[in-house]
């Protein structure tokens, strides 16, 4: 491909879906950390509208309960969703309101006995975040392969002859004639491609690109280790809701837990995973764009570049 103005408006799109990558895996980071702040000593570290809100509902449950009790036969449970009934005045924020009957829902689902021991507040606030990062987790490999998808896209757009190389699925004649126009076929077998694609770990990503589309990465070599220790992590929030495995320690070799405990996940460790993932769409990027959009340096301006290993001379200097 010779460069052109049609292919610098192509890189622009796909490097427009970087940087929605990049936003991405920068408002999880924030969210979860956000979240663990905030929750870190519920409820008392509720912001005050809706601390205000949870006492305000409270109050009003109290009275509606009181005022059911006189009623034989009422459903208590249900009081919560009767928003009609919880309702006073018009001056209220729906969205602090929504807010605290979660947390007050939160609160009435503890067990008695459980929180006579051990107060409401540290129990919760330690969940909140483990609950934040384990989210955020599965989010950070969502928006991974969400990003992987995007490139596959755009590499099918400026060379669909890709396609041919993916195995030897064959499209009957009814199949076929189901489309309107062969962009519509051309577009359903982009799109099957990007899926059967897609049931990779991220260093069988890598793996894929170098093999499939010569593509080469500069990647440091923590983190490939780092990104398949995570997708491991990630089928256990997924699967098993965060619960350890024998199959995760054998194949992790993390022995610094055991089976049928909370998997326990740093502040830290959610930024460094983030980082990894952040580091390999950005190398994907660059040599996409290289490769298949001949893309200059003025080009890729925003995609951060991991440098070459430095030297020894490098190092002494």
């Amino acid at each position: 491909m010779t460069s052109n103005q049609p292919s610098n408006q192509n890189f622009a799109s796909y490097k427009s879906r970087h940087l929605a990558f990049l936003r991405a895996v920068h408002q999880t980071q924030l969210v979860s950390a956000v979240a663990a702040y905030s929750l870190r000593d519920f409820p008392h570290s509720l912001p005050s509208p809706i601390a205000d809100a949870v006492r305000d509902i409270f109050d009003r449950l109290v009275s509606v309960i009181n005022k059911h009790d006189a009623q034989p036969g009422g459903n208590e449970r249900n009081l919560l969703y009767r928003r009609d009934k919880l309702k006073a005045g018009q001056a209220r924020n729906n969205q602090n309101e929504e807010i605290a009957v979660l947390a007050l829902n939160l609160l009435l689902a503890v067990e008695p006995d459980k929180g006579k021991k051990k107060p409401v507040s540290g129990m919760e606030g330690r969940q909140f975040q483990m609950l934040a990062r384990h989210q955020a987790v599965a989010m950070l490999y969502a928006h991974l392969d969400s990003f992987v998808g995007d490139t596959l896209r755009a590499i099918c757009g400026v060379k669909p002859e890709v396609l041919r190389g993916s195995g030897k699925k064959q499209l009957t004649w009814e199949s076929a004639l189901s489309f309107r126009s062969i962009d519509d076929l051309r577009e359903h077998l982009v799109e099957q491609f990007v899926y059967d694609a897609g049931w990779q770990s991220a260093p069988e990503y890598v793996a894929f690109f170098e093999e499939r589309f010569k593509l080469s990465f500069n990647l440091p070599p923590a983190v490939l280790p780092l990104l398949n220790l995570f997708e491991q992590r990630r089928h256990l929030i997924i699967h098993n809701g965060g619960l350890v495995t024998a199959r995760y320690i054998a194949k992790t070799g993390d022995t610094k837990t055991k089976v049928g405990r909370e998997l326990a996940i740093a502040s830290d460790e959610v930024r460094r995973v983030g980082e990894a993932i952040k580091m390999f769409g950005s190398e994907l990027c660059w040599a996409v764009g290289v490769k298949f959009f001949e893309a200059t340096p003025k080009d890729l301006t925003q995609i951060w570049k991991f440098g070459p290993p430095a030297t020894k001379t490098d190092q002494e200097t």
